[in-house]
C-alpha cells in the first residue's frame, strides 16, 4: 500500500511541476505609478515590469482604464504596443518542451484614435531580447476589446513568451493587451464551452472567491506565479474557496480538465 501511495505522489509532484504559465501575464505585479504611464523608454518599462522586457527600440505604455481605453480586462493594468518596433517578452514559470501542445489565452484591444487597426503577432524565443519563431497572428477589431484563444506546438525549447505589433507601416496603429494565460495541452469543444461559462468573483478579492455556471463539483487546484501548490480541493457550483491566508498576488485556479482561471488576492 505504501509502495501505491509513493507512486501516487511522484505522478501528482510530476503533474504539479509540468504546469506551465506565463509570470506577470496580468501586469499586475509592477512598479509602476497608478496612472497612465506611457511615452517609456525601454529601461523605464523594464525597471516597472518584473519578468516582462520591452524588445525593439522603444519602450511600451502601461495603461488603467480611461488611460486611452475604456476599461482593463483584469486587474487594473494593461500595456500597450504599436507599430513602431514595440514588443514585450513574457518569461514562462518553465521552458517550453519543443514539440509539445500547449494554449494560450489572452484580450487586446485595437486603439484606434491615433490611426487605422493593426494585428498582433504572437513568438516563442530562447532570449528575451529577440521576437523568436512566430507561432500566432491576432486580429484584432478596432475600438473594442477581443479575446483570443489557440493551441499552438512549441517550435523550441523556448522560456519566453514574446508579442509584438505587426508593422502596418501606418502611423498611430496601436494595441492594448492584457490578461495572457498559457496551459498544458489542447482544449477540446467541451473544454471552451466550460470556460466560455465560467466565472470566478469578486476578483480581485481578500478572503473568498466564488466560482459560478459550474454543472457538477470539479476539483481544482490553486498555484502561485512560479508553479508552487496552494491549496487543492472540491467545489460545487457557487461554492466559496478560502483565500484569506494567501499573499497577495496572482494566482492561478486550475481545473482537472486543464481550464485554468486567473485571479488576484489583495
Amino acid at each position: 500500500m505504501k509502495k501505491y501511495y509513493f507512486l501516487a505522489l511522484i505522478i501528482t509532484i510530476s503533474s504539479i511541476c509540468n504546469s506551465q504559465s506565463i509570470l506577470n501575464g496580468s501586469f499586475e505585479t509592477n512598479t509602476a505609478p497608478n496612472s497612465c504611464t506611457y511615452n517609456n523608454t525601454v529601461t523605464q518599462f523594464n525597471s516597472y515590469m518584473p519578468n516582462i522586457k520591452s524588445i525593439g527600440n522603444n519602450g511600451v505604455d502601461i495603461h488603467i482604464a480611461n488611460c486611452f481605453v475604456p476599461n482593463i480586462t483584469d486587474g487594473i493594468y494593461a500595456v500597450g504596443i504599436g507599430n513602431a518596433d514595440e514588443g514585450i517578452s513574457f518569461e514562462l514559470s518553465q521552458t517550453l518542451i519543443n514539440g509539445q501542445n500547449y494554449t494560450l489565452t489572452f484580450d487586446a484591444y485595437s486603439q484606434t484614435d491615433f490611426g487605422s487597426q493593426g494585428n498582433i503577432v504572437i513568438g516563442i524565443s530562447d532570449q528575451n531580447t529577440t521576437f523568436g519563431t512566430q507561432i500566432y497572428e491576432a486580429v484584432t477589431i478596432a475600438s473594442q476589446w477581443s479575446s483570443f484563444q489557440f493551441s499552438f506546438t512549441a517550435p523550441n525549447n523556448g522560456l519566453y513568451l514574446t508579442v509584438m505589433q505587426k508593422n502596418t507601416n501606418t502611423l498611430g496603429s496601436w494595441n492594448i493587451i492584457d490578461n495572457f494565460s498559457l496551459s498544458n495541452g489542447t482544449l477540446s469543444i467541451d473544454d471552451l464551452n466550460f470556460e466560455n461559462k465560467l466565472s470566478l468573483f469578486p476578483n480581485p478579492s481578500s478572503n473568498f472567491i466564488i466560482v459560478s455556471n459550474l454543472k457538477s463539483t470539479e476539483s481544482y487546484l490553486i498555484i502561485n506565479q512560479i508553479g508552487q501548490e496552494i491549496k487543492r480541493g472540491i467545489i460545487s457550483n457557487k461554492e466559496k474557496i478560502d483565500i484569506r491566508n494567501f499573499t497577495n498576488g496572482l494566482y492561478f485556479l486550475k481545473f482537472d480538465n486543464g481550464i485554468t482561471t486567473k485571479f488576484i488576492k489583495e
